[in-house]
């Protein structure tokens, strides 16, 4: 049956993506390279993937805690359901909502018109920060799972032979690496694909320049040609997304979910994060947008 399954499910996924993907690649790269004569920026490829590892790595380290309040609260159910409040709002709706405290017209936006090259500074990184605000849900998720695999057991176990920062590096964070690995490349790779935040805030990454590719050629084969270190990435992420999978679902045995009391500093972060990931954003929306007219372009746009 599970070979049954397997070889099913690698039909499907070669009918609908892995056929199309090598007859676009095989496109760009049997035609004429003078035909398009359009490449990427290697500074740029790589400014991309630093970029993408380090919005992964932030968003990671802000999910850790609310990884651990979704596997061991009692009120997982909410726990859920406020991770999942932050990507209603698209990144580039969250990225809007944060740059209307830098509008000209307000007191911050005119103090930083005042200081030249600042504006475009602020709004590169503000790009950056809005993705770590979107991105950390996911993080969070997937290594909740995995602090669902850590049995009330091995914390017991770990309090006898170590205690406070020590047990945590020693014992609780090798024990999630299964989950801490695949979270970072989810994100990591979700990052790489991110194009609308970015393009709006002016910030060059592989995304945007392969849009800037299809402009002057007009033709996908093109960007498939253009964005082949993207298929290195991709390859290397299924890779370590696999081997992730395989360690963790052999049948290794788990003692259940923890249920432990936590500190008031756990919630308090969980909270913090809400706070500026989707309460923020939604207020300043609702405070600075009067017209009908922004909702109605948003709604066709998200179409």
């Amino acid at each position: 049956m599970t070979g049954f399954v397997w070889i099913t499910g690698m039909a499907l996924w070669a009918a609908a993506i892995g056929l199309p993907m090598v007859w676009v690649l095989g496109r760009g790269f049997w035609q004429d390279v003078h035909e398009f004569g359009q490449s990427i920026d290697w500074l740029v490829v790589w400014n991309s993937f630093l970029k993408a590892a380090g919005i992964a790595a932030v968003s990671v380290i802000l999910g850790f805690g609310p990884a651990r309040l979704l596997a061991e609260s009692r009120w997982k159910g909410g726990v859920f359901v406020f991770l999942l409040l932050p990507l209603v709002l698209p990144s580039y709706m969250l990225y809007y909502a944060w740059n209307l405290m830098l509008d000209p017209t307000t007191g911050l936006g005119q103090c930083i018109g005042q200081v030249p090259g600042l504006a475009g500074q602020m709004g590169g990184w503000s790009a950056w920060i809005v993705l770590c605000l979107w991105y950390w849900p996911i993080a969070a998720m997937l290594m909740g799972h995995g602090f669902r695999g850590l049995g009330t057991e091995v914390f017991e176990r770990a309090r006898l032979e170590a205690g406070g920062s020590r047990r945590f590096w020693i014992i609780v964070l090798p024990l999630m690496l299964s989950s801490i690995v695949p979270a970072f490349v989810v994100c990591m790779m979700m990052a790489m694909a991110e194009f609308t935040t970015f393009h709006l805030s002016a910030v060059r990454t592989i995304g945007t320049e392969l849009a800037v590719v299809y402009e002057l050629t007009g033709s996908s084969a093109a960007v498939a040609r253009a964005g082949w270190p993207m298929l290195i990435a991709a390859l290397a992420a299924g890779w370590i997304l696999s081997r992730a999978a395989i360690g963790r679902y052999r049948g290794d045995d788990t003692v259940g979910v923890v249920s432990r009391s936590h500190s008031r500093s756990l919630w308090g972060w969980f909270a913090g994060l809400c706070l500026m990931s989707w309460i923020i954003p939604a207020s300043l929306m609702a405070g600075f947008v009067r017209e009908i007219g922004p909702f109605r372009e948003y709604f066709v746009l998200h179409a």
